[in-house]
């Protein structure tokens, strides 16, 4: 029973998340949510059942994870609209993106190591 309320508060915390990013981006309520809870759910999936939580997998998650989000607002914002030159646009805008994201990943999994070793009494990892 614990668990389940632990999971009903991480989807709680996902979903707000993505309604926080997309009210800053004034984007339509729903259109980063709806993904972000499935990709959550999904890579908690893989984390428990598949993957050890290393820095590897970090990278692994952040670079498939920003690719989806990234590429999907590719599509409703470029392509639906008709905008040309849509290969160089994909390079500059998403994989550009995705690239920066999975160097930042490393420093956020040591700084969340970090954080743990210090105020967290159990190993998670």
């Amino acid at each position: 029973m614990k668990d389940l309320k632990k999971e009903n508060y991480k989807l709680i915390v996902i979903v707000m998340a993505g309604m926080l990013m997309e009210l800053s981006a004034g984007r339509i309520i729903g259109l980063y949510t709806i993904p972000l809870v499935l990709l959550c759910t999904v890579c908690s999936f893989m984390v428990k059942i598949l993957f050890q939580p290393t820095a590897r997998s970090a990278v692994a998650f952040s670079f498939v994870c920003t690719l989806i989000i990234l590429t999907m607002d590719f599509f409703f914002q470029y392509i639906l609209t008709g905008y040309s030159g849509v290969l160089l646009r994909f390079v500059k805008t998403v994989l550009l993106s995705t690239v920066y994201s999975m160097m930042f990943s490393v420093l956020y999994y040591k700084i969340i190591g970090a954080i743990q070793k210090r105020f967290v009494k159990f190993n998670a990892r």
